[in-house]
């Protein structure tokens, strides 16, 4: 599988990513350990994982059979999160230490950082943020759902320091969600240097095809999740005219994305694995450009930066942390 780089000072990553929203938890252990053996198999070495509220053994899981597997923590790249739900509770660099503890590393490649809460200091949270990247206990960071002009404000004001300067951005982006990446902040952030990991690729599986939805999504910024089921339809029979599948397709609009370092899905099957693989195969269609072009007038406005990440209901009513 191709490999890109993050940023201008970040590693390199699989172009895909396994993503950890929903995944572990709904899984037996020998199962994970298939399911990451196989993504390793197909030359996917990025996977992303974090802790939430309602998942709190995620990043225990993965690492638990990472290492079943047999394979070599510098022959994988890992990417996590910080985040600001308990805010003023834990302090970033704090919430790196518990990271750690529980992947049972000493390093992530990728630290992600919630984008910012109201009244948050950009100099603030950039500056805390190096100093993880400084420490070594990662090799990079990005901003996750961040706006792309407070990013860019982060790139600045770490000039002097580029190896400590955000290398990218996770933001939602899929053929529906659009406006962010495609707007002027996201083209300042580009010409800095930084790239793109695409999340929400298929919308919680919408543009896969599947609508139980039971086992939840992601937060429905600019309430237009009705619209994408709509637009569902029409893109299976855009994919089915070019003889792929609509998760096929959808994946391969955000991989085309010519700031992409890696994007990032979720799977728990083998078949739906190996569908997703294969959707790297359309980046060789000779007329791949006129399909992005096409596929790019499909965006639903009202899509924005996301509302403050607020968790649910931790694991049990007994629950302590």
């Amino acid at each position: 599988m191709q490999k890109r780089a993050l940023g201008t000072h970040g590693p390199e990553l699989s172009l895909l990513s396994l993503g950890s929203w929903y995944t572990y938890p709904r899984l037996t252990f020998e199962s994970i350990v298939d399911l990451i053996g196989e993504s390793l198999d197909l030359g996917m070495t990025t996977f992303d994982v974090a802790y939430y509220p309602t998942q709190p053994y995620n990043e225990v899981l993965f690492a638990r059979a990472l290492a079943e597997t047999g394979t070599a923590r510098e022959s994988v790249q890992i990417m996590d999160k910080v985040w600001f739900w308990d805010e003023p509770g834990q302090s970033l660099m704090a919430q790196m230490d518990s990271i750690l503890a529980r992947l049972g590393h000493d390093y992530v490649d990728v630290i992600m950082c919630e984008h910012l809460r109201p009244g948050m200091s950009v100099q603030d949270i950039a500056g805390q943020m190096a100093e993880i990247v400084r420490s070594g206990k990662a090799k990079a960071w990005t901003g996750m759902d961040w706006d792309p002009k407070d990013l860019v404000e982060a790139h600045r004001l770490l000039d002097d320091t580029p190896e400590l300067q955000p290398q990218g951005l996770e933001m939602k982006y899929n053929v529906a969600r659009q406006s962010v990446v495609e707007g002027e902040d996201f083209e300042t952030l580009a010409a800095r240097g930084m790239s793109l990991i695409p999340s929400d690729t298929l919308e919680g599986g919408i543009l896969a095809g599947r609508t139980d939805l039971s086992r939840g999504i992601g937060i429905d910024t600019g309430g237009i999740r009705d619209e994408i089921y709509q637009l569902a339809a029409e893109l299976k029979n855009k994919a089915g005219a070019l003889g792929v599948t609509s998760a096929q397709l959808a994946l391969a609009f955000t991989a085309a994305h010519p700031s992409t370092a890696t994007v990032v899905f979720g799977a728990t099957r083998s078949e739906h694995l190996r569908e997703n693989v294969d959707a790297l195969q359309i980046l060789d269609n000779p007329d791949i450009a006129v399909i992005v072009k096409e596929l790019k007038t499909w965006g639903i406005g009202g899509h924005a930066v996301d509302l403050p990440y607020k968790p649910k209901a931790r694991i049990g009513a007994d629950y302590v942390r």
